[in-house]
């Protein structure tokens, strides 16, 4: 395991973060090939994952900001034209496959009804 953080804190079960770290539970072969292990402690001993002061959390965000690869004016308008003129294709499409239908069931029901 990663460095230790000392062991004030407890786990669920009351237990010192020390003393669950190194308990698993395990899995019988239900279906699974081999044994399954899995840690009981919830701690999460990374470092990175831990909360960072609002400074850094701003300046960790500006700088993701950054390398965000925005797209040009000329691509922004050809996907929004695509977006606008395949609606207006599906509008389309759609209005003749009910037009179909209606007619077809107009049809069926003047016959038969």
């Amino acid at each position: 395991m990663s460095s230790e953080r000392g062991a004030a804190a407890s786990c669920l079960n009351g237990q010192s973060r020390a003393d669950c770290q190194g308990k698993t539970a395990r899995q019988g072969p239900g279906g699974l090939r081999g044994v399954v292990e899995m840690r009981i402690c919830p701690f999460n001993t990374d470092k990175r994952s831990r909360m960072a002061n609002p400074f850094q959390f701003l300046q960790q965000t500006r700088s993701e900001i950054a390398k965000v690869v925005w797209p040009s004016r000329r691509e922004v308008l050809v996907t929004t034209a695509m977006v606008f003129a395949l609606a207006v294709v599906f509008a389309i499409f759609f209005f003749f496959v009910d037009w179909l239908i209606r007619n077809g069931l107009e049809l069926i029901l003047t016959t038969f009804g």
